[in-house]
């Protein structure tokens, strides 16, 4: 979620789904940015979902001090990976058209 104005308004916060039924969430802060727009796709071709955000910057409404455009790479292991590479094998790269 992009949240943009003064801190501690602004950033990127992640959220995760606990337990869904009962309406439980996990959240981290993880930019401090004031940001505008999100853009997710794989940018370094991992294969991951990465994204990239643009800072809040309109003149007389809000402007950030330094806005600028950023992007997060994924660095979370892909699930099951550590046991393939263990095991010598390829973790799958889904079906191709």
């Amino acid at each position: 979620m992009a949240l943009r104005g003064p801190w501690p308004w602004q950033g990127v916060m992640y959220y995760k789904a606990v337990d869904l039924a009962a309406g439980v969430w996990a959240k981290w802060r993880i930019g401090d940015e004031s940001v505008a727009r999100i853009a997710t796709g794989d940018f370094n071709g991992d294969g991951r979902l990465d994204f990239a955000t643009i800072a809040y910057s309109v003149q007389n409404y809000y402007v950030a001090k330094d806005a600028k455009i950023m992007l997060y790479r994924n660095g979370i292991p892909q699930a099951g990976a550590e046991v393939l590479q263990e095991a010598g094998a390829e973790a799958p790269q889904g079906d191709a058209e």
